[in-house]
């Protein structure tokens, strides 16, 4: 990231995982140069854990780290006790290892930012009073559910993977909340995206909806794209929808990804592929790798629609790395059954 004079840093690496019992957030960005070199530091990492045991819940920012971080002269070779405030002279202060929690009798959860800068004076920087800047932020939470299942889902409309290398930021993302949305409608869009020889996109939206109550557990998540170009004309499409929807009926995980189409869609070199190709529909690539058109992938408890991806696994001449694996339209939605803690 370079946001001079405010922040420059180097790699920025973010995980989450959960079970049914704990949740983990994790924010590491190594390289920190914050207000001119005012505040430096060369890893700078925040952990958050939740989790629920023994009738109780727990929060934890253990794991967190500074490593070398230097605010003017004084120097932090560990992390120091939660919401410690250093003065930045001229500037107004900074917060390390800020710890926000709250929990009640059937929740709990914990954000830790590892540095949190308050601009609250004028400075030479230039730097407006008010300003905020937040460098590793970590957050985890455990909602015990009052019903028979929880929910997760998410939408998407466009996102590159390298390998383990790099992953670029999915498009007009929305998630579908463990406890759904109450019925209401999660929106997001863009107006579509440009990667030159790589993919080229109309508009893009996403939408997410959902109910988790006693009686009722069900979520729905789509993905809308006006048009598709991807690889210079090698893939083209119109209207792209992905649909994934999950409910539980006796207890039972049901899942379909009805709703799920194309208006059109070509792929070069194959005359015969049409918008009704079957689900699941895979064509190798010559000099390429492998392209799926509506992939559905399924589990006991979820459904995963993708309408396009392209595995790369050739030596090519679109300069993609062997690895590289494009997704186009994709909907995710499951429910996990649970018991009361």
């Amino acid at each position: 990231m370079n946001a001079s004079p405010l922040a420059i840093t180097g790699v920025i690496d973010t995980r989450a995982s959960d079970t049914s019992s704990s949740s983990t957030g994790t924010a590491t960005v190594n390289n920190v140069n914050l207000l001119s070199g005012i505040i430096r530091g060369q890893v700078v990492k925040a952990v958050s854990s939740t989790a629920f045991s023994s009738g109780a819940f727990h929060t934890s920012g253990s794991g967190s780290e500074l490593l070398n971080l230097q605010i003017g002269s004084a120097t932090f070779s560990s992390v120091p006790a939660p919401n410690t405030k250093v003065s930045l002279s001229g500037i107004g202060y900074v917060v390390l290892n800020e710890q926000i929690r709250s929990s009640s009798s059937n929740n709990a959860d914990l954000t830790v930012n590892m540095i949190h800068v308050f601009v609250t004076l004028t400075n030479s920087l230039g730097v407006k009073p008010g300003v905020q800047i937040i460098v590793a932020h970590a957050h985890s939470g455990i909602l015990a559910a009052d019903a028979d299942g929880v929910l997760d889902g998410y939408a998407y409309g466009t996102k590159i993977t390298v390998g383990n290398l790099l992953r670029s930021t999915a498009t007009a993302p929305v998630s579908l909340p463990c406890t759904g949305t109450n019925g209401d409608l999660k929106t997001a869009s863009i107006a579509g995206v440009n990667i030159p020889g790589v993919l080229v996109s109309g508009t893009i939206s996403s939408t997410a909806k959902g109910v988790d109550s006693e009686s009722t557990v069900w979520g729905t998540t789509n993905n809308g794209i006006q048009t598709v170009n991807l690889l210079n004309g090698l893939v083209q499409a119109s209207i792209i929808k992905s649909q994934a929807h999950v409910n539980l009926a006796s207890g039972v995980v049901q899942t379909t990804d009805s709703g799920s189409q194309f208006l059109s869609v070509s792929v070069k070199g194959h005359p015969t592929i049409t918008a009704s190709a079957n689900a699941n529909t895979s064509v190798s690539i010559s000099g390429v790798g492998t392209l799926y058109l509506h992939r559905v992938l399924k589990s006991s408890n979820s459904i995963e629609v993708r309408m396009i991806e392209l595995v790369v696994n050739q030596s090519n001449t679109f300069g993609l790395a062997i690895g590289t694996d494009i997704r186009i339209s994709v909907s995710h939605a499951g429910i996990h059954t649970v018991s009361a803690p």
